[in-house]
């Protein structure tokens, strides 16, 4: 059965946990991001003075990010309350879905789907919009799971045997099911941006979560010595992500026209 955009919003009203990235979440105050500073730079991505899209602003970090970094910021949410929460920080912020964007087309040089673009129902839809408010040059930002290691397999494990509903295992907040979590692979990001008009392609993986790809376990909440498992590993992750980025639980793709 077909999510509605009303249904997605009110999960994630009510599981605030749920709004979270590689880079941040609910609770994230910094406008200094490293990390995400460092895949911009592995991406090529330079967004000076460029005019960004944030579908899926979450709890704002992303707009307080892009203060005095960008020309123009504007931010967008299906859930109020994140809306609001934004709009605290940047003064352009509206509610709506990745399906219908309200904006004329070439309005940016960005769109960025930071952990937003799984939960699309339409996806199809949402990238051919993305095309279209996009300027001829212009390129997406996706930060998406990505489910071709072993995670993959324990989802479907998890949806496959019942023990979760289709299309809503996820490891994330210790294995709780999200209201929509498509999987996720690179070729999925691949097919989905192609039929949408893109045709540029450059992708990396994470280099914190890698263990979280081969070893979902790991957030399990009945895992024990996590911090340790995650200090030692943490000597490898970078180098074994850099090298198999199919298999970090997170994919960072820039994805131009």
């Amino acid at each position: 059965m077909k999510l509605t955009s009303k249904e997605i919003s009110n999960y994630y009203e009510t599981h605030p946990a749920s709004v979270s990235s590689p880079f941040g979440g609910i609770g994230t105050r910094n406008a200094d991001n490293p990390y995400l500073n460092e895949v911009l730079s592995d991406l090529r991505a330079d967004l000076k003075g460029g005019d960004v899209l944030d579908v899926g602003c979450g709890s704002g970090w992303f707009a307080r990010y892009c203060d005095g970094k960008v020309r123009s910021y504007v931010g967008m949410d299906i859930t109020a309350g994140c809306a609001k929460m934004t709009k605290a920080i940047a003064p352009r912020v509206i509610l709506g879905t990745a399906e219908s964007l309200p904006f004329r087309p070439g309005a940016f040089d960005y769109v960025f789907f930071i952990d937003s673009f799984e939960h699309i129902p339409d996806q199809e839809r949402a990238t051919a919009e993305a095309y279209r408010v996009l300027k001829a040059d212009g390129k997406a930002f996706l930060s998406v799971p990505n489910y071709s290691n072993v995670c993959g397999l324990v989802k479907k494990f998890e949806e496959g045997m019942g023990l979760c509903a289709k299309d809503s295992w996820a490891p994330f907040d210790h294995w709780t099911p999200q209201v929509l979590e498509y999987f996720m692979t690179s070729e999925q990001v691949r097919c989905v941006f192609d039929k949408g008009g893109f045709t540029r392609f450059r992708m990396i993986g994470g280099r914190h979560d890698f263990l979280d790809g081969v070893f979902p376990w790991i957030d399990h909440r009945f895992m024990v010595g996590e911090r340790i498992v995650r200090k030692l590993f943490s000597f490898v992750e970078g180098p074994l992500a850099l090298r198999f980025p199919w298999l970090s639980l997170h994919n960072f793709w820039l994805i131009g026209k």
